[in-house]
């Protein structure tokens, strides 16, 4: 029941952290688009991009190593999330693609300067609160039901 709950918080906690993934993903690309940016700000978002990007290669090849050597491993990032079907715990590729870009882009401003520490920890803060919050409000809404 708690390792429910706690799996719950954690994927409630991704899930919204993924939209605002996307929503840094979106706003980052039309400011860049219209050349708001200076060059400090240009090399955070190609820095981000590349790192996420070479995180995101040795994710997919461990997973692939292991499918190799392991006859009965489902890999944890799918393109396809079938884990009602499975009882697996697996998490959409695009959702940890956007949790990935977005987290790195914003440790990536503040290591350059671009926004101070509570302009980093606040998002996060924001939305594990909210996180928690649903997470025993559904929780509690299933227990009585």
């Amino acid at each position: 029941m708690i390792f429910n709950i706690i799996i719950s918080i954690i994927f409630f906690f991704l899930a919204i952290y993924s939209l605002y993934g996307i929503g840094v993903i979106i706003k980052t690309t039309f400011k860049s688009y219209k050349k708001d940016y200076d060059e400090l700000e240009m090399k955070t978002i190609k820095d981000s991009l590349a790192i996420s990007m070479i995180l995101i290669v040795i994710l997919h090849l461990i997973q692939l190593i292991f499918s190799f050597y392991s006859v009965k491993y489902r890999p944890i990032i799918t393109p396809i999330t079938d884990s009602a079907i499975n009882n697996n715990i697996n998490i959409h590729s695009l959702f940890f693609d956007c949790i990935l870009i977005g987290f790195i882009y914003n440790i990536n401003r503040f290591r350059y300067g671009l926004i101070a520490k509570r302009q980093f920890w606040d998002p996060i803060l924001i939305i594990l609160t909210i996180t928690i919050i649903l997470t025993i409000a559904f929780s509690s809404f299933i227990i009585i039901n």
